[in-house]
């Protein structure tokens, strides 16, 4: 079965789902493309956030060096979704995009 294309305005609400997660379920709440992107921005935020609280527990010479590898392995995870959410396809975001957990239903 063949995805229906998402149309420019469900594009350009799933782009920017990536700097406001929220969005999608305040502009677009029928919209699966812009929910779903909506839903991979939040787990990647989420993860982010829980990923740089836990490097606080190493010790201080570790700490930085953890926490640049994670900065940057999330900005490049944040720029494969934006990418992903123009090219009007819905594709997961690696790692984190294999949780299955629904923001839209909070919303």
């Amino acid at each position: 079965m063949e995805q229906e294309k998402p149309t420019t305005k469900e594009k350009i609400i799933a782009f920017s789902a990536w700097v406001l997660f929220f969005l999608p379920f305040a502009l677009a709440k029928k919209s699966d493309y812009a929910v779903f992107y909506g839903n991979q921005s939040f787990l990647l935020i989420g993860s982010g956030a829980l990923a740089l609280i836990t490097v606080r527990l190493f010790p201080d010479p570790f700490r930085s060096i953890f926490a640049t590898m994670i900065y940057f392995s999330f900005f490049i995870l944040w720029v494969y979704g934006m990418y992903s959410s123009l090219r009007g396809r819905k594709k997961r975001v690696p790692i984190v995009g294999k949780i299955n957990f629904e923001v839209s239903k909070f919303f």
